[in-house]
C-alpha cells in the first residue's frame, strides 16, 4: 500500500490509511513501505537489513532493538 500512495497528498494517504484497520478486519494485508511512518501503525513489522536477514517485531520493538531499523528514521 506504499507505491499505490505516493502521488496522493499527505492528507488524502492519512485517510486511507485511517480507514485500513475497517476494512482489513480479519484479513491479513502486506504494506512495502519505502515511506517509514507507514510501519508505525502495522501489527508486525519486517526488515530486511541488506545481508538477507530478517527481522521481526512491532515498531516499537525494533525501534528499541535494531539499531539498523533505528538508523532508518534517522536518516533525512
Amino acid at each position: 500500500m506504499d507505491e499505490p500512495t505516493s502521488a496522493l497528498d499527505n492528507r488524502t494517504e492519512a485517510a486511507i490509511f485511517r480507514s485500513l484497520p475497517k476494512l482489513i478486519k480479519g484479513k491479513i494485508a502486506f504494506t512495502i513501505a519505502h515511506r517509514l511512518a507507514t510501519t508505525r501503525d502495522a501489527d508486525l513489522v519486517v526488515v530486511l537489513d541488506g545481508s538477507g536477514r530478517a527481522k521481526i517485531g512491532t515498531h516499537q520493538i525494533l525501534f528499541k532493538t535494531s539499531s539498523f531499523y533505528r538508523k532508518l528514521f534517522d536518516k533525512p
